[in-house]
């Protein structure tokens, strides 16, 4: 069976409803080819034969990635414990030692780099939200930076009311959603 005509038969088409070449392994360039399916596409991926890529660090280069150090794996996704003033970027005072055992974490190995992602829940404006999420997310950052972490192996980022992990109808679910998370960058 070959759906788009391209002479690459199905069963080999990686995009078996687009006309392609077998060149590309039926897509029509290797900007639309995934050939180990790891979600880069072998335009940008260093290493298309492998496709085991997914491993918590925030890359696009396409290849394996050694796990990152144990005292940082704690650390991955959600830090629980890190909470702000009500509609405001000033950590509370609660934060500080979650903070301070993350950042004895990363002096464990100074090449780790961190991606610190700042969510809001969803009550008030969009606008608001996002700005808001990313002044709470330079505030962590500016915590770590006093605190001895290199400005060099943080970023930050604020994605306000999107990516929400519990329901913004309840005041649990919206408490879940005002978060930080830490993204370990390879």
């Amino acid at each position: 069976l070959d759906s788009d005509g391209d002479g690459v038969p199905d069963a080999q088409d990686k995009c078996p409803q687009d006309k392609g070449t077998a060149e590309f392994k039926g897509c029509a360039s290797a900007a639309l080819l995934d050939s180990d399916g790891d979600g880069i596409f072998d335009d940008k991926d260093k290493c298309p034969d492998a496709p085991e890529t997914k491993n918590g660090y925030v890359d696009e280069d396409g290849c394996p990635d050694s796990p990152p150090p144990a005292a940082l794996v704690p650390f991955l996704g959600t830090v629980q414990g890190v909470a702000f003033e009500s509609d405001r970027a000033d950590l509370l005072p609660s934060s500080l030692p979650v903070l301070d055992r993350a950042i004895a974490a990363l002096k464990t190995d100074a090449t780790v780099k961190l991606e610190i992602a700042g969510y809001t829940d969803n009550s008030g404006d969009p606008a608001h939200n996002q700005e808001l999420s990313q002044k709470r997310a330079d505030a962590v950052k500016a915590y770590l930076i006093s605190k001895g972490i290199d400005a060099a192996r943080l970023t930050s980022r604020g994605f306000g009311q999107d990516s929400a992990i519990a329901d913004n109808a309840t005041p649990e679910g919206r408490e879940k959603n005002r978060r930080v998370e830490f993204h370990f960058v390879n």
